[in-house]
């Protein structure tokens, strides 16, 4: 989805909750009503691909972003995001987000013309960039609107796949601002926040998934382990060994850590030296009304997340 304008920047206004309580996450997708917010759309479903990307050694997370690809049926877009910051003692998460296009089997020198492009390349310059984590996620997700405030409400299953293999697997329900007054979230984040049924986020799902695969792979040699792909080869092998597992996740890991741990110590969201974007993804996507009618690459329209 696209970002909201802020000071003539993209970014990003949601709510995170972490779902400890399925029916808690359900209840509130079909809710007629949320803080005053009444749906304005049926649920729809998406299932996308995540692709993270980075240098082998973690030069966008180091500078405070991450990156990820996501294809759909028409189009293949990148997303670069900054390090998540929270507003006051709320849950309300603001981050700021570039968006273009992209190629996956090309290196970014060679994509279009872009502000994420141009991001990736100043941090990155020529480096390969592999794949660090893939996470896919089934996303049910519908319009709630209050006096000319509009948000998205989206319950995700999201699971972390390394290898081919699904080595984490988590619920989170965001509300994401779509157009109006900020005022209006932090009415819901009320709401949302004396369910015992749900846990704000303490983490990004990126982090989350990192920490999985990091737990699941085996410690491996330093100067034997393997390389991961990078993203403009152009036949890789369908269940690569990842780059030195656990070298490359958990330097990855460690920069966004560190760098979350210096974003919630800074009070100025919107300084001079406030860090600039992050995001994107890969996967084919499809919607699906709860009525059963398709929509087919709705999520093209609505961009990466």
């Amino acid at each position: 989805m696209s970002p909201t304008q802020r000071s003539g920047k993209p970014i990003e206004v949601e709510l995170k909750y972490r779902v400890i309580d399925a029916a808690a996450g359900d209840r509130y997708l079909i809710a007629d009503e949320i803080a005053g917010f009444r749906p304005s759309s049926p649920v729809r479903s998406t299932q996308v691909e995540d692709r993270y990307i980075d240098t082998a050694g973690g030069a966008m997370a180091r500078a405070g972003f991450a990156a990820r690809l996501r294809q759909t049926a028409k189009t293949t877009t990148v997303a670069v995001k900054s390090s998540v910051r929270r507003v006051g003692s709320g849950n309300v998460h603001r981050r700021e987000e570039l968006e273009g296009p992209a190629d996956r089997t090309a290196h970014p020198r060679d994509w279009p013309p872009s502000d994420a492009r141009s991001l990736i390349l100043e941090q990155c310059g020529d480096a390969p960039l592999v794949e660090v984590v893939t996470i896919r996620q089934l996303r049910r997700k519908r319009i709630l609107e209050l006096d000319g405030t509009s948000v998205e409400l989206s319950l995700d299953e999201v699971d972390a796949v390394s290898r081919s293999r699904v080595i984490g697997r988590f619920v989170e329900l965001e509300v994401e601002l779509i157009e109006g007054d900020e005022a209006g979230l932090a009415a819901i984040d009320s709401a949302l926040a004396g369910d015992a049924g749900l846990a704000p986020a303490e983490t990004s799902k990126l982090q989350s998934a990192l920490r999985a695969v990091a737990a699941a792979e085996p410690k491996r040699s330093r100067r034997n382990g393997p390389i991961l792909p990078a993203i403009d080869d152009d036949e890789p092998d369908p269940k690569p060994a990842p780059p030195r597992a656990r070298g490359i996740v958990e330097a990855v890991l460690a920069e966004l850590e560190t760098t979350a741990i210096a974003d919630d110590a800074d009070a100025e969201i919107d300084g001079p030296d406030a860090a600039a974007f992050r995001k994107a993804p890969m996967g084919a996507t499809t919607e699906e009304t709860t009525e059963g009618t398709t929509a087919a690459d709705d999520a093209a329209e609505e961009g990466p997340r």
